[in-house]
Formats: C-alpha cells, sequence, structure tokens
C-alpha cells in the first residue's frame, strides 16, 4: 500500500471511529433548585433525556413540595438528590435513605421518558406523558416524608396499607388532573373481596382518598402519628378515636360510596375497566348493571321469594385481580378481613322487597341496601335477623356486604314480598 493510500486508510478510520463516538456520546448533567439537585445524562446515548424532561422533573418535585409543605406535613430540609435514569423492570421511580443507621440521607430516583411512555402503553387511564411524570415525582417525593416521619419517630413506614397507598394517594391530591392511581386501584375495584385490606399496597390508595376527601388532609397526618406506636386498624382506630370512628366505619362509608359511584373520578372507573364492552354477568348484560364493583349475585325481582345462598354470577372483570374472587356456584361468604360483596337486584315489578339478612355467627358484619330511583340513591342499614324493606318502584337494590376480622363470612339472603 502507498504512503498515499495508508494515510487515505489512517484518515477514513478515524472519521469511522469518531463517528461512532458521537453516535453515542453522552454528558452529565447537573440541574439545581432550592430543594432538589437533578443528576441526568444529556446526549444521544439510550440513557439520555432532554433538557425540557429534566426541567419537567424539576418542576413537579418543586410543586409537589411545596402543596405537601402548605398541607403540614413535615419536610426533609436539605437539598434531595434526584436522578433520572433507566430503570430496571419498568419501575417508574424509587426514593431509599441512603444515609447510615439512624440517620437520614434520601435518593430519589425518576425514570427516563421511554420508560415512562412504555408504563403508559399498557396503562388503562388515559395519562399524558406530563401528568405520569408529576405523578411519580410527587408519589416518590411524599415516600422521602415518611422517611421523615419514621427517622423522627413519628410514623412508621412498614405498613404495607400505609406505605405505597399513602403516597398514591398524596399524588393525586398534588396533580389530581393525572388519575394514574385509578389503574393500581382497579384491583380493589374489580376485586373487593380478592384480598383483605391491610394486604393491598398501591390498590388501597383509593380508600386514602375518600379518608382525605371526607375529613381532610389533618385526618392522614392522624394516621401517620398514629402509626407510630399502633400497627394497621389499631392505628386508624386511634388516629379516629377523637372524632367518635373506628377504621370499621370509615371503610362502611367507603364501600357505601364504592357502589353506588359516590368516590371522586367514579365515572372513570368504568372508563379504565379493562373488560367494559365484554359481556358478563353469566345470563346477565353490562346493560343490566354497569355499575361497579361487579356484582357476586344478581336477580331481578318479580315479587317471587328468593333464597340467595350462592354466587351465581360469571364475570370475566373479577377474573382480572391477580387473586381472583369465589367463582360461580359458590356459598356466599366475605372472604377476607374488609372484603365487599355486592348483590344486585334490578326490578321487574314495582311491588316492595323485603331484605333478610343472616350470617355468620362470630363475624361483625356491616350490612346495607342501596336502593336507586329516579331521586338518586337511597341507603338503608341492614341488621341480621332483622327485615328491612324496599319500597317500589326503584330502579336496582345492590346489597353491600363488608365485615372486620373474625368468623368466616359466610351469609345469606331471604328475599321476598312483605
Amino acid at each position: 500500500m502507498s504512503d498515499a493510500a495508508r494515510a487515505a486508510f489512517v484518515v477514513a478510520l478515524v472519521c469511522l471511529l469518531l463517528g461512532s463516538l458521537s453516535a453515542y456520546a453522552d454528558f452529565q448533567r447537573r440541574l439545581e433548585s432550592e430543594h432538589f439537585a437533578i443528576s441526568y445524562t444529556s446526549g444521544n446515548g439510550p440513557d439520555a433525556v432532554g433538557a425540557d424532561y429534566a426541567l419537567l422533573v424539576q418542576s413537579s418535585l418543586e410543586s409537589a413540595y411545596t402543596y405537601y409543605a402548605a398541607c403540614g406535613f413535615e419536610m426533609y430540609e436539605s437539598c434531595i438528590p434526584v436522578y433520572i435514569l433507566a430503570t430496571e423492570y419498568g419501575e417508574l421511580g424509587a426514593e431509599y435513605n441512603d444515609a447510615a443507621a439512624g440517620g437520614l440521607f434520601p435518593v430519589i430516583e425518576i425514570a427516563t421518558p421511554s420508560t415512562m411512555e412504555e408504563a403508559l402503553a399498557w396503562s388503562t387511564v388515559a395519562t399524558p406523558l406530563e401528568r405520569l411524570v408529576e405523578s411519580v415525582c410527587a408519589h416518590e417525593l411524599f415516600h422521602v416524608i415518611q422517611d421523615v416521619y419514621a427517622v423522627g419517630g413519628l410514623g412508621d413506614v412498614a405498613e404495607v396499607s400505609f406505605v405505597e397507598a399513602h403516597a398514591n394517594a398524596m399524588a393525586e391530591f398534588a396533580f389530581p388532573e393525572a388519575n394514574d392511581y385509578i389503574d393500581a386501584s382497579l384491583e380493589l375495584i374489580l376485586g373487593p373481596d380478592s384480598v383483605g385490606f391491610f394486604h393491598r399496597t398501591y390498590d388501597a390508595a383509593i380508600f386514602w382518598i375518600h379518608v382525605i376527601d371526607e375529613y381532610g388532609m389533618e385526618a392522614l397526618r392522624d394516621v401517620m402519628l398514629a402509626s407510630a406506636a399502633y400497627e394497621g386498624r389499631h392505628a386508624v382506630d386511634r388516629a379516629f378515636a377523637g372524632r367518635g370512628l373506628s377504621f370499621f366505619d370509615l371503610w362502611a362509608q367507603f364501600a357505601i360510596a364504592l357502589c353506588t359511584g359516590g368516590l371522586r373520578d367514579a365515572e372513570l372507573f368504568d372508563a379504565a375497566n379493562p373488560f367494559s364492552d365484554a359481556p358478563s354477568f353469566g345470563k346477565m348484560t353490562i346493560a343490566d348493571s354497569a355499575l361497579l364493583p361487579p356484582p357476586v349475585y344478581h336477580a331481578t325481582w318479580i315479587g317471587r321469594p328468593l333464597d340467595v345462598q350462592w354466587g351465581n354470577t360469571t364475570n370475566e372483570r373479577q377474573e382480572w385481580p391477580f387473586v381472583p374472587e369465589d367463582v360461580e356456584g359458590s356459598p356466599l361468604r366475605v372472604a377476607h378481613a374488609y372484603g365487599i360483596d355486592v348483590l344486585d337486584f334490578s326490578a321487574g315489578s314495582s311491588d316492595p322487597m323485603q331484605i333478610l339478612f343472616s350470617g355468620d355467627d362470630e363475624t361483625e358484619f356491616f350490612v346495607a341496601v342501596a336502593v336507586q330511583d329516579t331521586a338518586g340513591w337511597h341507603i338503608e342499614p341492614i341488621d341480621p335477623g332483622v327485615a328491612v324493606l324496599v319500597e317500589g318502584p326503584f330502579d336496582l337494590a345492590r346489597v353491600i356486604v363488608t365485615r372486620s376480622e373474625a368468623g368466616t363470612g359466610t351469609y345469606a339472603l331471604a328475599v321476598s314480598s312483605p
């Protein structure tokens, strides 16, 4: 090879190498604000993000910080390091304490836009990327607040149904347009007896959102403070003792609201339901009862006695949660502590209907019938062994059954004309 050819070859090789390097040139950037130091990668490599995305993360975190401080939560006062990176297993964010035992040095991780977009592709809730980023930032920042309470002896971050659920709930209040909590809450909405409440995680946010809507942000602060000394239900009992309420009281209120469309964003639940267009309820159709949660029993009241002892619905919407509920033909029971069963009676007659509830003697039940007519919903509590009269005409009567911890949760209904 001549010297000229050799020189040309070297120049071409250098250009090729430089081109390859520039194709994946990444640079570490840092964006600082009042409460956060955000590190991210710029360039054109697989982990790189644009400055506009880093600014979105920054503004979302600062907005959430301002909101939480205004709500009266104890805040972390020092600058919080934040890393934007490609997370593993599709995780949208993370928060952890990087300090030695007994100290507190919180770190937040936020996923790259590509990971966020992948999550949106699987989501049943139509949420723009910007709104999802805001919600994730608010969620992870609330974990920092939980660490502040835990390290300061003011709260407990080990409660399964508190930690992720409270963070999900607070993200909804910080950025209510995101509504991504609904996607996680579908496991409770579609299968309200699929698992005991105090074993739920992200999906329990829907309950805490309702509690805050009804009793204010101080209610959640009180629960966090009570959790420093009490566990689970007992922490809620303690927090609401001054209001003359127990957790079971709150749960009964929530069960009624859930089953009668009384929760915030209730109109979005069915739209988010992945099976909202599918035939269901065995012999029923969606037109007969599109209300969520789906019932475990359905009948049309035509004035004839009904012996209600077994579930009679086949509803593929109940198969969506990771832990499905009892199948068609199973004896009626609320299988889990603070599970919820719904039994629907559509009106095929204007005659009044009498309902008699009987249940396991060792189980503490809350039972009510929610009657829907042209004026709206009317709620009537049902005591075991005491017949309740549902006056006609009505459109739908929903019997709502829930329970506390003890007993088997088995029950039956006798429906008849008065």
